[in-house]
């Protein structure tokens, strides 16, 4: 058995073979910059970004009602100021 495993070359050690598969969407390879934070498969990255975009929303919002109750009284000041009383009906 020893003579024929001789005879092959075997050594008991396999060399890896270069991958071959088709791939439609070939693995993201950047490791720095905004391309490595939106092409990451790390979910830890993938937390903080959603974290990150949720905190940004969330003050957005925050804005948006703020300016929202401004159009408002300032609507209201126009109505009283023409005389309209702000019943809106006319």
């Amino acid at each position: 058995m020893a003579e024929v495993i001789a005879q092959s070359g075997f050594t008991g050690k396999q060399t890896a073979q270069p991958a071959t598969t088709f791939a439609l969407f070939p693995r993201p390879t950047a490791k720095t910059g905004i391309v490595s934070w939106l092409t990451t498969v790390d979910h830890k990255k993938i937390g903080m970004l959603y974290g990150g975009f949720a905190i940004l929303f969330f003050r957005s919002e925050e804005h948006t009602s703020e300016l929202q109750s401004r159009i408002r009284i300032s609507y209201a000041v126009f109505c009283l100021k023409r005389g309209g009383g702000g019943g809106g009906g006319g």
